[in-house]
C-alpha cells in the first residue's frame, strides 16, 4: 500500500482465482489499484482504444487484447511483489513490481512463441469537462495530467511512449480519460522490459 495525501494505492501480484465472474480480471488482477484514479473495464477486446487496459500489461495478438486474467504463481516479499502469468497460449509472463517513492517500476521477462505488441499503461486520468487534462512527452517520459492529478510513464528498455483515450464510461470513476502507456515490439523468444510509472 502507498499513501499519497489522501490517496491510496495498492500493488497486486494477482489472484489464484478460477472463477469466471463478470470483469474479474479488471477487479483483481491488474498491477494496481488507487483511490485517485480508479479503474477501466473493457467494451470490447478486438481494439486497444476498447480495451480499458489501464494499469495492465497488455498484449495484442492477431487483433485482439490479452491482459493478465491469471496468476500461475505469486509471491510478495518486503520490497517487491511477484507473478507468474500467461495472457494467451505461447506467452509467459514473469511481473515483479518494486514500489518507490512517488509510484513504483514494474519488470516483465516475456517468454513467447512469436512476435506480438505489449502495451505497458499506467492509470486512466480524468479528462471530465473542467478538468483541464493535457499529454505530453518530453525525454521519453509521457504524462497525462488535469488540475488535482497526474500519471506518467516511462521506459528504460527502448519503448514506445503513447496516450490513449479509452471509450467513453470505460473509466468506473469518471466519464473521459486519457491514459499514459509504453507500446513494446515483442519478439519470438524471451523479451525483457522495465517500465516506470509515477502518480
Amino acid at each position: 500500500m502507498q499513501h499519497s495525501g489522501n490517496a491510496v494505492t495498492a500493488l497486486t501480484p494477482g489472484r489464484l482465482h478460477y472463477i469466471n465472474h463478470v470483469h474479474v480480471s479488471e477487479k483483481y488482477c491488474k498491477f494496481a489499484y488507487s483511490s485517485e484514479f480508479g479503474f477501466s473495464v473493457p467494451r470490447s477486446n478486438k481494439f486497444f482504444n476498447q480495451s480499458g487496459a489501464d494499469s495492465t500489461l497488455s498484449f495484442e495478438i492477431d487483433g485482439y487484447i490479452f491482459t493478465r486474467r491469471l496468476s500461475l504463481k505469486i509471491s510478495v516479499k518486503e520490497n517487491s511483489l511477484f507473478s507468474l502469468w500467461s495472457p494467451f497460449k505461447g506467452i509467459k509472463v514473469e511481473t515483479t513490481l518494486i514500489p518507490i517513492e512517488g509510484g513504483h517500476i514494474r519488470r516483465h521477462k516475456v517468454t513467447s512463441d512469436y512476435d506480438c505488441i505489449a502495451r505497458d499503461a499506467g492509470f486512466s486520468v480524468s479528462c471530465v469537462d473542467g478538468a483541464e487534462c493535457t499529454s505530453f512527452e518530453s525525454n521519453g517520459v509521457v504524462t497525462v495530467k488535469n488540475n488535482f492529478s497526474f500519471c506518467s510513464v516511462e521506459s528504460t528498455t527502448g519503448g514506445t511512449p503513447e496516450v490513449v483515450s479509452f471509450h467513453p464510461n470505460t473509466s468506473l470513476v469518471y466519464q473521459k480519460t486519457a491514459t499514459p502507456f509504453v507500446s513494446y515490439k515483442i519478439k519470438k523468444g524471451i523479451t525483457e522490459l522495465e517500465t516506470i510509472v509515477k502518480y
